[in-house]
């Protein structure tokens, strides 16, 4: 703590991609002089919508029925076991719902483990689990899905979020502070409790 209101103290200008970061910064005794706002944004010259979802999905050998990505890494952090276990919920109203998991980077023993709780629950025909994809390439699965899960524990201005709204996936995302300051539940997306498969 000591540490962190000298740094604040110190510094000439504090910079952040959220209100929220700002905010806090204010109420460890920054001064609102020192605060600037610089946004994160998205290449919409790649991440915008495609006619088509449904032929991309194939040509990325997809199925046709409704796509679920999920972009976010393999750690812990990302609750991806959360969004498994939320899947046979899922399908149980949308039969043919296929939820893409892709990352740029992920240790084998998570993977593992993740691999492990699909065949648990007997949902493997509706996961595929893609891994690792080229930032180059990333955009073409967001342009594919339908939706777009994000649910960490905590996050900052999350660029998957934005990117996949950039190209017209619904988020369906952490009720987190500077996640509300870009979804709307019930609006532009829905906000749900982290690591909570339920809710």
């Amino acid at each position: 703590r000591l540490g962190v209101r000298y740094a604040i103290y110190r510094a000439d200008a504090i910079t952040s991609v959220s209100q929220n970061l700002l905010e806090d910064c204010q109420r460890w005794g920054a001064g609102k002089e020192k605060l600037y706002r610089i946004m994160r944004g998205v290449d919409l010259s790649r991440f915008h919508p495609v006619n088509d979802r449904i032929a991309l999905r194939l040509s990325l050998g997809m199925g046709s029925g409704p796509m679920i990505l999920s972009p976010r890494s393999a750690g812990k952090l990302y609750n991806l076991d959360t969004i498994l276990l939320a899947i046979p919920e899922v399908v149980k109203h949308f039969q043919d719902a296929q939820f893409v998991f892709i990352w740029q980077s992920a240790e084998e023993k998570e993977v593992t483990i993740l691999k492990n709780l699909a065949a648990g629950l007997n949902i493997e025909q509706h996961v595929s689990f893609v891994g690792n994809v080229p930032y180059e390439k990333v955009h073409l699965y967001n342009q594919a899905a339908d939706v777009m899960v994000s649910v960490p524990s905590y996050d900052g201005v999350s660029s998957s979020i934005l990117e996949a709204m950039s190209c017209g996936a619904v988020p369906v995302a952490s009720n987190l502070s500077t996640t509300r300051e870009w979804v709307e539940h019930n609006k532009s997306g829905l906000l749900v409790t982290p690591g909570d498969a339920d809710r």
